[in-house]
C-alpha cells in the first residue's frame, strides 16, 4: 500500500510539472507578438495567470506585475478580478 501511494504521488508530481510546462508554452504563444512588458502582463492576467506566475514568465518582480495590473485596472484596460472589461455601447446604453 505504501508503495502504491509513493507511485501515485510521483505520478501526480510529474503531471503537475507537465501542466506547468504546458502553461508556460501557452503563455509564450499568447505573448509572442507583444513587445512591451506592460502589455504582456495585461494579456497574461486577462487569461488567468496569477501575478507570481506572470512575474516568472516575463522576468519581473511580483511587485512590478501587481503594480502594472492595478494601473491597468485604474485606467480600465483590464477588468477587475473575475470580470470582463465593459465598454459602453455606441448608443449610450449599457451592455447587457
Amino acid at each position: 500500500m505504501a508503495r502504491e501511494n509513493k507511485v501515485s504521488g510521483d505520478l501526480t508530481q510529474e503531471m503537475a510539472r507537465q501542466l506547468r510546462c504546458i502553461a508556460k508554452l501557452l503563455a509564450l504563444i499568447a505573448t509572442g507578438d507583444i513587445k512591451k512588458q506592460k502589455d504582456k502582463v495585461e494579456r497574461l492576467h486577462s487569461v488567468g495567470f496569477r501575478p507570481i506566475e506572470i512575474a516568472e514568465l516575463v522576468g519581473a518582480t511580483v511587485n512590478t506585475v501587481t503594480r502594472t495590473i492595478n494601473r491597468a485596472r485604474s485606467s480600465g484596460s483590464v477588468a477587475a478580478k473575475g470580470g470582463q472589461t465593459e465598454t459602453p455601447a455606441s448608443n449610450g446604453t449599457q451592455p447587457s
